[in-house]
């Protein structure tokens, strides 16, 4: 992905432009099909719904991984040992979605800092952080189990303008997480591939290159 001339300056007037990423389905592929089939059902969706509870506590820091996997083993009938469960769970985060690690890199090197924005649980950042293959381009993060509430509720946004401020952008995969961002006014774009990601945060950095020049303000912002 080659800069021209005008892409290449833009960075001259805001050097660290904050973008907020999803991570499942944004940066990462999830793989729900393996667990699914172990527990007997067509789709993640459709576990029992006590399980699926647990779930959505652990992300949010309300359960305990203990507490949380007594509801594992009861679901799968205690068949499985304790740690063979955690790496069945952990076979759910999949790899960097194919060209997001080269969108990411190529919009760090334009000075784009990326912070993730994520529902998940710290049993699955564990893993995710020694997997992903651009985590290292990510200089911070709010996450559900750190905050102990989910996307789309405001205050999950809010501790995020508290910490990063309101970002150039804000991509999500999740219409209902976009629509919550929406509500503060947020740019936030639902997430389609890579290459749209790349995008438009390419145009959300012209338009702040060219709403920044307009000001009157031709200064590099440091």
């Amino acid at each position: 992905m080659e800069k021209t001339e005008e892409q290449g300056k833009m960075t001259d007037f805001r050097r660290h432009p904050v973008v907020a990423l999803d991570i499942g389905g944004v940066c990462i592929s999830l793989n729900h099909e393996k667990i699914a089939h172990v527990l007997g059902v067509r789709s993640f969706s459709e576990v029992e719904p006590g399980f699926l509870k647990a779930c959505t506590l652990l992300e949010q820091d309300k359960i305990s991984h203990d507490a949380w996997m007594d509801e594992f083993c009861r679901i799968t009938g205690n068949r499985f040992t304790r740690g063979a469960l955690m790496e069945l769970w952990n076979t759910m985060i999949g790899p960097a979605l194919p060209g997001m690690t080269e969108a990411v890199r190529d919009l760090a090197d334009r000075g784009i800092r990326f912070v993730y924005l994520s529902n998940t649980s710290r049993e699955h950042m564990d893993i995710f952080f020694s997997t992903n293959a651009f985590s290292h381009l990510v200089t911070g993060g709010i996450f559900s189990y750190s905050e102990r509430i989910m996307k789309p509720e405001a205050a999950i946004y809010q501790a995020f303008e508290k910490r990063y401020g309101v970002p150039m952008a804000y991509f999500d995969d999740r219409q209902e997480n976009i629509d919550g961002a929406l509500h503060l006014h947020w740019n936030a774009i639902l997430f389609r591939s890579p290459e749209q990601f790349h995008q438009e945060t390419l145009a959300a950095l012209k338009k702040l290159y060219e709403n920044t020049e307009k000001s009157g303000n031709n200064r590099k912002i440091f």
